[in-house]
């Protein structure tokens, strides 16, 4: 009875990808991580999907890395440089699967991330966008916090107000849903992601699941330019405008105006506007946009809050996870 059980749950759970999987991964110059990024994918405890890897004109070694994997799922295809989104639409298009697991070449899928999004959507078939915790990581492989977002579909949708609850190496959805919305949009710059997912919210259903699945890697050089943080900017303006006509409260527009202005636009027009600031949180993000322009943008990018809510022993845990899947095994390159 057992047996029949186990092999009835995971026969859903192969069926819920039904059309196949491809994973899909771009790179570019990235040969000091993608190793164990690739790693991660290969050793994944659900194991019948194709790993599609494009290539984005690097200039460093990462195409021989990447080659020197002998893995039959593995299919590698290069391009020019033009960037990630482009390289992510490349990827709709030749991905054979009808759906796409993101994820990036520094970050670290935990093994069972597949298995576990599979599952979900065997218990939930109409959710089209599926994600999880994440937790964030130094090159040293040192725990710096986790992020744990709401799990419903209208807490996500709510959420992107101001916020992208949707870690991008974590996230699963229907390659049709993409697809049918025009794809990425490659002028974007870094916040890609956050857009598609703005830009369809109305048209698919998302769900995270509560658990972490990716490891997400911190890294000095990827700061998010004064340009692309404009674009996100006007993006959630343009979004608070459309809130507005609708009738939102005032007091939920009133909070979202402070949260867009404080994480994306800046820390003087948050002194000058006239909050009401009802809230803690809002009450102490307004006393540090006070301090001098430096001391602001580190500890506002320090994401203190997570740091403080997760426990000494969470860390460890974490920390001893992190080390266990890089550690280097079978799935090595030769």
């Amino acid at each position: 009875m057992q047996i029949n059980s186990a092999r009835s749950i995971w026969m859903s759970m192969r069926r819920s990808f039904d059309g196949g999987l491809t994973v899909l991964m771009p790179v570019y110059n990235c040969e000091k991580y993608v190793s164990q990024a690739v790693r991660s994918v290969l050793n994944q405890s659900l194991s019948n999907f194709e790993f599609l890897i494009i290539d984005d004109g690097s200039t460093d070694k990462s195409p021989e890395v990447v080659k020197s994997f002998n893995d039959e799922r593995i299919r590698i295809i290069g391009k020019d440089h033009t960037g990630l989104a482009d390289s992510l639409n490349m990827g709709l298009e030749f991905a054979k699967g009808e759906w796409i697991a993101r994820i990036d070449a520094d970050d670290i899928a935990v093994p069972k991330r597949l298995e576990l999004q599979a599952e979900h959507i065997a218990k939930e078939p109409d959710t089209d966008v599926v994600a999880g915790y994440s937790v964030y990581f130094t090159g040293d492989n040192k725990i710096e916090f986790a992020v744990k977002p709401p799990v419903s579909n209208d807490e996500i949708r709510k959420m992107m107000d101001v916020h992208n609850p949707i870690n991008h190496s974590t996230v699963t959805f229907r390659k049709r849903s993409v697809i049918d919305a025009g794809g990425y949009d490659a002028g974007f710059g870094c916040f890609e992601d956050f857009e598609l997912w703005l830009r369809i919210r109305d048209k698919v259903t998302f769900s995270i699941i509560p658990e972490n699945l990716a490891f997400t890697r911190l890294r000095e050089g990827s700061m998010t330019s004064v340009a692309e943080a404009g674009k996100l900017y006007s993006l959630l303006n343009a979004n608070l405008k459309s809130l507005r006509e609708k009738g939102e409260e005032p007091e939920y527009l009133s909070e979202c105006e402070f949260r867009i202005e404080y994480f994306y636009g800046s820390k003087d027009r948050v002194k000058e506007k006239k909050f009401r600031l009802n809230d803690p949180k809002m009450l102490a993000a307004y006393l540090s946009s006070l301090l001098p322009e430096k001391s602001f943008q580190r500890l506002k990018n320090l994401r203190l809050r997570y740091r403080l809510e997760m426990s000494r022993a969470e860390r460890f845990r974490l920390q001893e996870e992190l080390l266990h899947i890089t550690a280097p095994n079978e799935t090595s390159a030769e």
